[in-house]
């Protein structure tokens, strides 16, 4: 008889159960370790190089504290000239450069429309003169007809009135012919001193208006250097000695004096125009000419320095100025300067060594602790020329 073996249908749940939770235990564990093998460890942060800096290398140069500035040679009377009329131009006589005499005719107008104007007005004036003729008269026939009662007083006053009124229209018109004639003569162009002709901004055929300038005369012998000055140099500028050359000779240095300072600084450039009076006649207008001032109290002293970009320049509080200086190990040093001069975009410092890298940019954003990597800037970016 065949062994049968039962078993209570509990105990088959039972293992069922069991057999489900270890798969699902097994399954578990298995994505577990998947998840742990394809996570990686979070990335260090990558140590940050050393800083990009704008580095100027110092470079002495033997100069003074004189200030030097470019200016530029102009008259001081210069007139823009316009006709006082309009028209249409049919000859210009003058050109840029030409010394021309008081009087001399520069251009003229067509005239024909005025003197078409001037013969309408000699027209009315010989119709004004006949009409105050003839009320005149008939006022002296009515005069001698009142005595003998052959007219009444009130007819007498009307022709006095017309007379009167007919005079009055005949002054009238003869005003009328003169200013017409006038108008003809502001056809031309005339200078009215003896000088040289700086511009002209018209041609021939061109039509202009009344007043319009067109041409600029300026009177020669009087010649006055101009400069723009920034605002930090203008407050002690009477008790500067001026002295100015030409561009190209600068040994031949010739004195002259403060006459105009600009009330109100350029609005853009912050600086205001000085005139100095005292040019040599025989400079040409318009030519570049090096204004030097210096100090009546502080003669010029002459010295070695370095003229580095203003914005080298830095200074804490009451701290004496320094300059960042890049050391050989690739950091940055302030090193103390003093200050001889400043100039329009650079300043002049002494207190440094040749061959020294001094930080021109964003040294405001530097501390000693820093690194840096030193870019050369170009010499001449942001300097001014010393001659």
């Amino acid at each position: 008889m065949p062994l049968v073996l039962s078993c209570p249908q509990s105990s088959l749940h039972h293992s069922a159960v069991s057999r489900g939770f270890v798969l699902s235990s097994a399954v578990l564990v298995l994505v577990s370790l998947l998840c742990l093998s394809g996570s990686k460890a979070p990335a260090e942060p990558k140590a940050s190089g050393p800083q990009p800096v704008m580095v100027s290398v110092v470079q002495q140069k033997t100069t003074d504290s004189a200030r030097q500035f470019s200016a530029v040679v102009e008259a001081r009377d210069e007139t823009r000239l316009g006709f006082r009329a309009a028209g249409k131009v049919t000859n210009r006589q003058a050109d840029i450069g030409q010394r021309v005499t008081a009087g001399q005719v520069l251009a003229s107008l067509d005239v024909s429309d005025y003197q078409l104007a001037v013969t309408a007005a000699a027209d009315q004036l010989r119709a004004a003169q006949v009409d105050a003729k003839q009320q005149r008269v008939d006022a002296e026939r009515l005069a001698r007809l009142l005595k003998d009662g052959s007219v009444g007083q009130a007819d007498t006053e009307r022709q006095r009135a017309r007379a009167e009124a007919a005079e009055a229209l005949q002054a009238q018109a003869s005003s009328q012919l003169a200013l017409a004639k006038n108008r003809a003569g502001y056809t031309e162009l005339t200078a009215p001193f003896s000088g040289v002709i700086t511009a002209i901004s018209f041609e021939t055929g061109q039509i202009v208006a009344e007043g319009q300038p067109v041409l600029s005369l300026a009177r020669e012998g009087n010649l006055d250097v101009v400069v723009d000055l920034p605002e930090q140099w203008v407050t002690d500028l009477a008790q500067q000695q001026a002295t100015v050359s030409r561009w190209n000779d600068h040994k031949a240095a010739v004195p002259v004096r403060l006459r105009e300072l600009a009330p109100m600084a350029n609005s853009q450039t912050r600086t205001y125009r000085a005139k100095f009076s005292g040019v040599p006649s025989d400079w040409r207008l318009g030519m570049t000419a090096q204004l030097r001032l210096v100090e009546v109290s502080q003669p010029a002293q002459q010295g070695v320095a370095a003229e580095l970009p203003a914005s080298s320049l830095m200074q804490r509080g009451e701290q004496q100025p320094f300059v960042w200086v890049v050391t050989a190990k690739g950091g940055v040093q302030a090193k103390p300067v003093q200050v001889l001069r400043y100039g329009q975009n650079s300043v002049w410092l002494t207190g440094l060594a040749d061959g020294e890298q001094v930080v021109s940019v964003g040294g405001q954003k530097l501390d000693a602790s820093m690194h840096v990597r030193a870019i050369v800037r170009p010499a001449s970016l942001g300097m001014e020329q010393q001659p």
